[in-house]
């Protein structure tokens, strides 16, 4: 089913789904803060913090612990 959309959207084919999926790491987080060792084996992108932007304000008891 996974080739079939890629197919579709003019990508290669995936021999082995597990590599594919498993053998990569995102890492979500800023690089100052989540350094990553020179001897690390595991094949990684690290792209930065992600955030949802979001409008709704904080509980007043949440705010007041805040400030």
């Amino acid at each position: 089913m996974l080739n079939r959309h890629r197919q579709k959207m003019g990508l290669d084919k995936i021999e082995d789904i597990y590599s594919y999926c498993f053998n990569k790491v995102i890492i979500a987080a800023d690089s100052n803060l989540a350094f990553i060792p020179d001897d690390v084996k595991v094949d990684y992108v690290q792209t930065g913090y992600w955030y949802l932007e979001d409008d709704s304000e904080l509980d007043h008891d949440l705010e007041n612990l805040l400030v």
